[in-house]
C-alpha cells in the first residue's frame, strides 16, 4: 500500500476518516496516546522495563481492535504506530534503548491483540 493511500481520507468513518480538530485521525490519536502511556509506564524510578499497566494494555488493545474493525491490515496497523511513534516528543527524549525495546513490546502487543480472537458482542435482553 502507498504512502498516499494510508493517508487518504475515507468517509465511513474509518481509520483515516476525517480529522479531528487538532488535524488527527480518531485511530492516531488512540495511538499516540497509547505509546505516551507506554513510554511512561516503561521508565520507571528504577530504570527497570516492567509490564504495561493496566491503562496501556487497554489502550493497545482498543487501538488494535479499532484497526481490525476499520478494515485495517496487521501491518498497515503498524505502519500507524511506527508513525506515530517517531512524532511522539517522549520517545525523541527518552534513551534510544529504553525506546526501541519500548517500542518493540508496543508492537508485540498491538499484533497479540490485533490476532486476539474478540468474544461476539452481548445482544440485549
Amino acid at each position: 500500500m502507498t504512502h498516499s493511500e494510508m493517508t487518504s481520507r475515507r468517509t465511513d468513518g474509518g481509520a483515516d476518516a476525517p480529522l479531528t480538530a487538532n488535524g488527527t485521525s480518531p485511530l492516531r490519536e488512540l495511538i499516540q496516546h497509547a505509546l505516551s502511556a507506554a513510554l511512561r509506564g516503561t521508565v520507571p524510578s528504577d530504570g527497570t522495563d516492567g509490564p504495561f499497566d493496566d491503562q496501556t494494555r487497554e489502550l493497545l488493545r482498543s487501538a488494535s481492535v479499532h484497526a481490525r474493525a476499520d478494515g485495517l491490515r496487521a501491518e498497515q496497523l503498524l505502519l500507524v504506530v511506527k508513525a506515530a511513534w517517531v512524532e511522539l516528543p517522549e520517545a525523541r527524549r527518552a534513551p534510544r534503548d529504553t525506546a526501541d525495546a519500548t517500542l518493540a513490546r508496543v508492537i508485540t502487543r498491538c499484533i497479540d491483540e490485533y490476532y486476539t480472537e474478540q468474544p461476539p458482542p452481548r445482544r440485549g435482553s
